[in-house]
């Protein structure tokens, strides 16, 4: 389908499209499970929008309890662990969210971003290889000062589902 300008639908390359359920009717399948995410900001728990964790002595740090930082012999690590822990056993949550290892000197921050579902099931989803041990320690990046490092985590609940 091909929208002209003139259309009012097209605004700077963009059409934003909708869809509103008016009824959902679940029926039994033979497959192992069905999965539907619906935003329903009254229904989904609520969860705090950003995490930071500074780590006073990076070389001898411990984990918290909702970051994970994997340090390697050439590279770190970053992983977000499940933040809600009395989920019921066919419940899942979707979350947008992002690690960043901060720039303590005020200049860009490394920055990793994804979408993940978390469930009794999923606790902990990140990513491998974020930064290499010789870029952390190369202070011209400003990540780690002195052995400080501090690390955040941005959190946002998008969508939640059961499954049967």
């Amino acid at each position: 389908m091909a929208l002209k300008n003139s259309s009012g639908f097209l605004v700077n390359n963009n059409c934003v499209i909708g869809v509103k359920f008016i009824k959902v009717v679940t029926t039994k399948a033979k497959t192992t499970s069905e999965k539907l995410f619906v935003k329903n900001t009254s229904t989904l728990p609520e969860a705090k929008s950003a995490y930071t964790w500074c780590i006073v002595d990076f070389f001898g740090m411990k984990n918290p309890g909702s970051i994970r930082l994997d340090k390697e012999e050439n590279h770190i690590s970053l992983y977000l662990k499940k933040m809600i822990n009395d989920l019921p056993e066919d419940y899942a949550i979707l979350v947008e969210f992002t690690l960043s290892i901060k720039n303590q000197e005020g200049r860009k921050h490394l920055k990793t971003t994804g979408r993940t579902q978390f469930s009794n099931n999923v606790r902990i989803w990140g990513w491998e290889n974020v930064v290499s041990m010789e870029d952390i320690q190369d202070s011209s990046n400003g990540y780690l000062i002195k052995t400080k490092c501090c690390i955040e985590a941005e959190v946002k609940i998008v969508g939640s589902s059961r499954m049967k």
